[in-house]
């Protein structure tokens, strides 16, 4: 019984086998390229793996559900590591079943059996938890999947609850959506959602046989960032660069949650970000927030124009996103 999938940037389509406790892999077109796994508790063994999911270089990641585990390989089926084994405390698992991995490199696992949600870098470090058994905001009943949208934010198929739970990259609640019943915008136990680039969630409605598609649930603001220097060496020593953000007028600056800033969906700014005055004397407050030099300079090419997207989230869940263009030499 196929379980999961995940598709690399590449267009390879890997499939978690669930009876035959072992993951296929195949080109976009479907031709078959390779598989590996098989029943065990061993390294690069299953037993009946759930949700699968890839990094953004090309590491593959799967929820070994009854052996309450995470194992990650790479693209071609050799094991690198495992994390996790059954329990109630942090790193530990009770059937883990949804996989998700956002654009820093971090995955999210939820936990059916402890009604949950793990963070994780993406070696296996425990980053943070939330979540427990129950039918609040924040709570869950038998969770089945997790995706994760440009921004950061945590979507989570609630599926004993019968809707969706939206939460910040820190776990904080943010919005949601569906109710029990079948009519249109009602769930049945949805058992996996996808997130596309403007928000909308694909939901599978398990119970309900079909597929049902909801228009964006995250409020999305566009944010004016001021990039210093306006001109960056790939050569340079120095040790930060640093971006201003101004928000449209009714928003504050200070309402940013400092941990979701990131630039181009992978850099973090560093937490001790601090609001400052009105630079371009508009009237509005800036924060001013700094990004590694070396981490930043990592991820550009020389170019004359290059475009810089700083992305993050306010305290009520409102996403902002903003761009400057910068011109980077080798």
């Amino acid at each position: 019984m196929p379980y999961g999938v995940a598709v690399d940037a590449a267009g390879n389509v890997y499939v978690s086998d669930y009876y035959n406790h072992r993951i296929q892999k195949y080109t976009g077109s479907g031709s078959y390229v390779t598989s590996w796994g098989g029943y065990g508790t061993g390294d690069g063994q299953f037993r009946y793996p759930t949700g699968i999911a890839v990094g953004g270089e090309g590491q593959v990641y799967v929820a070994d559900y009854s052996n309450h585990r995470i194992q990650q390989f790479t693209g071609s089926g050799a094991f690198v590591r495992k994390w996790g084994r059954s329990g109630t405390g942090n790193g530990q698992f009770r059937f883990p079943r949804g996989i998700a991995v956002d654009g820093y490199g971090e995955v999210c696992v939820v936990e059916t059996g402890n009604h949950r949600v793990q963070k994780f870098t993406g070696s296996g470090s425990f980053v943070t938890v939330w979540g427990r058994s129950g039918s609040g905001e924040g709570c869950f009943h038998n969770p089945a999947d997790v995706s994760i949208d440009d921004g950061g934010w945590v979507y989570v198929a609630d599926s004993g609850n019968h809707r969706i739970q939206i939460f910040s990259t820190s776990g904080d609640y943010v919005n949601g959506c569906g109710v029990s019943g079948s009519g249109a915008g009602q769930l049945q136990n949805p058992s996996g959602l996808l997130v596309d680039g403007t928000g909308n969630i694909f939901v599978a409605d398990y119970s309900n046989n079909r597929i049902q598609v909801f228009g964006s649930q995250v409020e999305r603001i566009e944010a004016t960032v001021d990039f210093d220097p306006n001109t960056l060496n790939l050569k340079s020593n120095g040790a930060w660069v640093t971006v201003s953000i101004e928000l449209p007028e009714g928003y504050d600056v200070g309402d940013i949650e400092r941990s979701t800033i990131r630039l181009h969906d992978t850099v973090r700014a560093d937490e001790k970000a601090k609001e400052i005055g009105d630079d371009d004397g508009d009237g509005i407050a800036d924060l001013n927030v700094k990004f590694s030099r070396a981490a930043v300079q990592s991820i550009l090419e020389p170019a004359e124009e290059v475009e810089i997207v700083v992305s993050g989230g306010l305290s009520d869940g409102t996403a902002f996103v903003g761009q400057d263009i910068i011109r980077v030499k080798g």
